[in-house]
């Protein structure tokens, strides 16, 4: 088949997960199954290791570990008992310090040795499916992890909150994020390093949330739905952009601007050649290396495909549209650089704002 495959995809995984009246599991007897699964494993899931050394400018796979009963197909291919799709990273701030994943439907893993070993954090959490993980930049052992993951709105019951390190965790809005799923968690760089007081946003399935007392409560400050990327700028206080692909009032999709810590927002100009039809899926980043440059990788709604790479002056207040092209393979059972809305991500060097 050409094209967008990823939602025939996810059909075929909730086909072997349906019953023939149409139930599916709920996810408190998926999550007991997969906990069943991982205390029948050798050692556990956290007893995971992959030694080596970590090879300077070459990729390869530091881990999880853990694949079993690889199928090797195209719709079935590794089935895992481990973490699956990696869906966040953070960093410590810290030099040496622990390393912080989230995965689609794993948990939240860490490594405080560069990938040469890795536990599983949230085995004991309300839901193993995780969309975005934040490190607190002034004290990592402030963890955030949402529930719930953004592409395959694979649901999930809160968002979790650590404070040291990862070890024990609260769920923090119960009643409001069941059954949501987000891409992001920003931590606010002024306020941050508060068990109490730090400003975080929440960029979900059905728009955007806001916290001011370190997650303790939320509030809904940007009902347009869909967006999946929200940033701070490097260096002006509580300036904030958060990046709407609204499925279901298109009219809403922008790139939106708040200058008062994520409270109240407003819309900048579309970028050039998009319109609010052509607007999907928008990922944001920023570089201290450029501080007023925010970038705009914007999905096409319609065909799935890239619809451009925009940069955004904050000091002209203006939009430049730079050259760039998908990744299109023309395969046969799918084309990856049409699959937009599922797999789009940008990230810009702090050291050089032309990486």
């Amino acid at each position: 088949l050409k094209g967008e495959n990823h939602k025939r995809r996810e059909d075929y995984f909730w086909s072997q997960r349906t019953y023939p009246s149409g139930d599916r599991a709920s996810a408190a007897q998926a999550l007991a199954a997969a906990r069943a699964t991982a205390a029948s494993a050798p050692g556990g899931r956290s007893a995971q290791v992959l030694t080596g050394t970590i090879l300077s400018g070459v990729w390869r796979s530091i881990g999880p570990t853990g694949f079993f009963g690889a199928q090797g197909g195209y719709f079935d291919s590794s089935p895992q008992i481990d973490a699956g799709r990696v869906t966040a990273i953070a960093p410590s701030p810290l030099a040496g310090g622990q390393l912080i994943i989230g995965s689609a439907s794993g948990g939240v893993w860490s490594t405080p040795s560069l990938g040469a070993g890795w536990a599983a954090l949230t085995d004991a959490q309300c839901s193993l499916n995780v969309g975005a993980v934040s490190v607190d930049p002034v004290n990592p052992s402030l963890v955030y992890a949402a529930t719930g993951e953004w592409n395959d709105n694979s649901t999930g019951c809160g968002i979790l909150r650590s404070s040291d390190g990862g070890l024990t965790w609260t769920t923090t809005g119960q009643v409001q994020f069941q059954n949501l799923a987000f891409g992001r968690v920003l931590i606010d760089p002024a306020t941050a390093g508060s068990t109490f007081a730090t400003i975080l946003l929440a960029a979900g399935n059905n728009g955007l949330y806001r916290s001011t007392n370190s997650g303790t409560s939320w509030s809904y400050v940007n009902g347009t739905a869909y967006g999946a990327s929200v940033i701070a700028h490097p260096t002006k206080t509580g300036v904030m952009f958060y990046g709407d692909a609204d499925y279901y009032s298109p009219q809403n999709r922008s790139v939106y601007r708040s200058t008062d810590h994520g409270a109240t927002w407003a819309p900048l100009p579309l970028p050039p050649t998009t319109t609010t039809a052509t607007i999907g899926r928008t990922e944001l980043a920023a570089s201290a290396a450029a501080a007023n440059k925010i970038f705009a990788l914007i999905a096409n709604a319609t065909t799935g495909k890239l619809l451009g790479l925009f940069r955004w002056d904050d000091s002209l207040s203006t939009w430049t549209q730079l050259a760039a092209s998908g990744v299109y393979t023309g395969d046969p059972r799918g084309d990856f650089g049409a699959q937009g809305s599922y797999d789009l991500a940008i990230l810009v060097d702090p050291r050089n704002a032309q990486h």
